[in-house]
Formats: structure tokens, sequence, C-alpha cells
């Protein structure tokens, strides 16, 4: 577990739990949390321009038969010039391996999001990478609009692409029609990306049926210890599960899409959610003057709702269940039956998290965890 959480956030690792207008308390130095913060910032600033325009995956298999491979290489964003004015341009790069001992070609035969055609644009024209080799080519992706296309919103958008490639190979017995198609919710939703938080994709798609059989023969909630600034255990406890929950989340730009959830409870009763976006991405609050706060709903296997607040503190990944709810969270943690929250942000409202959460054997090792 110290793998994930050094991946999902430096500040778990080291108990730095302060934030901006936070009330949690830390066992570090108040000088080695601000080493910390500082170090963590000057890296954020560094790479947020970058982050913000391109987003890049590994081993996220798009199409795969005896003829070819095409894997999903990245989203990117670009300012182009047009005679009618700048846009923001959204692009794809797909990499493709040609598996045969002949030419192959393939164009865009059409590029759609929720059933929409798109406006398709080749960058490094046909796919025609030379036999036995691999080769990667770019497609502006576009609202097909009149006089002029219109440029997406945000690279989240292509998380829904779907589309269609049609060619040819160029055999010695003539020439063979070749049709490929491809969904990257598919792709990604099948468990072959791999994103930023190491741990997070295999874990997130697990079926709420496999995750709860898992949790019946073994227990999901383990006690693991966070670790000082020389990667050392501490005394200092939190309780987790191994498997990441299922969920999906909706904002302006996708609705339903894949989420992975991970709930931890600690030694000083802090019940913290990390979401992770599409199963890979780790929501977080960039601001370092403003928290975010969030409305959620916690339902418990009776049916019952219950009504409670969170807080995503400023530079932090994580949000923490507000102190007035914390043991009513907890009492439905330790009962019996499922429990389903619903997170709400209470500035941006469109943007939503749903999950469920199984008990499993979580009381008996927070009782244990408290009496040790």
């Amino acid at each position: 577990m110290k793998k994930i959480f050094v991946a999902a956030a430096t500040a778990a690792v080291m108990m730095s739990l302060t934030a901006c207008g936070s009330q949690k308390s830390s066992a570090l130095s108040e000088t080695t949390q601000e080493a910390a913060a500082e170090t963590e910032a000057e890296t954020e600033s560094e790479t947020e321009e970058e982050d913000e325009n391109i987003i890049s995956f590994e081993n996220v298999t798009l199409a795969d038969n005896d003829v070819l491979k095409l894997e999903l290489v990245n989203f990117y964003a670009e300012d182009v010039n047009w005679s009618e004015g700048k846009q923001n341009e959204k692009s794809i790069t797909i990499k493709a391996t040609n598996k045969t001992d002949h030419e192959i070609f393939l164009n865009p035969d059409g590029f759609y999001l929720d059933g929409e055609e798109l406006f398709v644009s080749m960058q490094d024209g046909s796919i025609s990478p030379a036999p036995g080799k691999s080769a990667s080519y770019s497609f502006r992706v576009a609202r097909d609009t009149k006089p002029e296309h219109t440029a997406l919103e945000s690279l989240d958008e292509l998380y829904n692409l779907e589309g269609d490639f049609s060619g040819l190979e160029e055999m010695e017995t003539g020439n063979q029609s070749l049709e490929v198609s491809f969904s990257i919710p598919e792709a990604l939703g099948n468990g072959q990306g791999a994103g930023e938080s190491e741990g997070a994709s295999e874990s997130g798609e697990q079926s709420a049926e496999t995750a709860e059989t898992e949790a019946a023969a073994e227990g999901l909630w383990s006690k693991n210890f966070y670790v000082d600034d020389f990667n050392q255990p501490t005394d200092q406890w939190y309780i987790c599960t191994e498997k990441y929950f299922p969920g999906t989340f909706s904002n302006s730009a996708v609705t339903d899409a894949n989420l992975a959830v991970q709930v931890t409870v600690d030694f000083e009763k802090d019940i913290s959610i990390f979401l992770y976006e599409y199963n890979r991405t780790l929501v977080k609050n960039s601001s370092s003057m403003y928290d975010d706060t969030y409305t959620i709903t916690m339902r418990t296997a009776d049916g019952t709702d219950h009504n409670l607040t969170g807080t995503l503190y400023c530079g932090g990944d994580r949000i923490f269940i507000d102190d007035a709810y914390v043991d009513e969270v907890l009492a439905a943690m330790e009962g019996e039956g499922n429990v389903s929250f619903l997170v709400v942000n209470d500035e941006r409202t469109v943007e939503s998290y749903l999950f469920t959460i199984m008990p499993s054997n979580f009381k008996e090792v927070y009782e244990a965890a408290l009496t040790q």
C-alpha cells in the first residue's frame, strides 16, 4: 500500500494532512511540511502548462487483428491561427503497427462523439506503416460546423471518441479492402490504459461483483502505516483497501465515465476519499488560495440517505469528510451492507461522482487498530 500512496500523493506518504484553511494536524515538523509543500508547488508549476496541453497513454490498444495493431498514444491541444481567427485545436495520436509483409493504407472513415460525426484532419497523411514496422499518426478532431469547424472545448471530450478507418492491403494477388473500428471508452474500460496514478487503472476497473466475492473470501480492508521522510514506517496507521472501488463521474464534457475510488480512515479519524477520473487521473485542487467544498449524499443499505459535506483543501488531492459527519460515516462503514456515495462539487454542480463501497471486514480491522 505504500506504493499506492506514493503514486497517489506525496502528501499522503508524508502524513502531511494540513492545507490552506484546514485544521488537519500532522506528525511532521512545520519545517518539513513547508519544504515538501514548496517542492511540490514548484514541480506542479513547471508541469502545469504541459499537463493541460497533452494527455499521454501507454498500452491502450484500440484495435488488433492479423493485419495491424492500433494503439492510443496521446491527446494534445495546440493553438492554430485560421483565416477566421485562432482556435485551440484538439488532436489524437495513434500508433499503427503493420503486422504483414506488404503495404497497407488507411484513412478516417468517420469519427464520432456521442453519435455526432466530427470534422477530421489528417496531420501526417494516411496510416501507412512499412511492412513489419510501426509509425505514429495524428488526427485533428473538431465539431463539423459551417462555414468553419469548431474546436472541441477540452481534451476530456476525446475520451468518448469512436471511429472507423477504411483502406486497403496491397497484395501480390491484388488489392484487398481493409476496415478497422475503434472505441476509446471501450479500450480504456477494458483495463488497457496506464496513466499517472499507478495501480488505479487495474483495480478501478474491477466489477462490484468480483470485488464483493474477494471481500467475502479475504476481506478488503487492512491496516497500513504512514512512512516518514526516509521512507520508513511510522506508528501512525491508516486503513484502506488494496482494491479500488468502481464508480462513475459526470461533468460538462462527459456522462457516466469510469471512476476508481479509494477510501481511507486513519488514526486521527480522518476519512479521505481519493477519486481517479477515467481510472487514472487523481482529482486535485490546484488552487493555492481556495478550498473546494462538496455536498455528499450517503445511502446506507437500508435505503436511508444521509446528508454530509466534504472538503478538498487547496493544494490537496483528496476529499476529507468534514468533522461533523465522521462518526456518521464510520457507523455506516461498520454496519451491514454496501454504502453508496454521491459527491457533488458545490461550485460546479455538473461535476459529480457516484460510487459504492463494501464494508466487508472494515469493522474488525478498525476496532483492532483502535485497541493496539
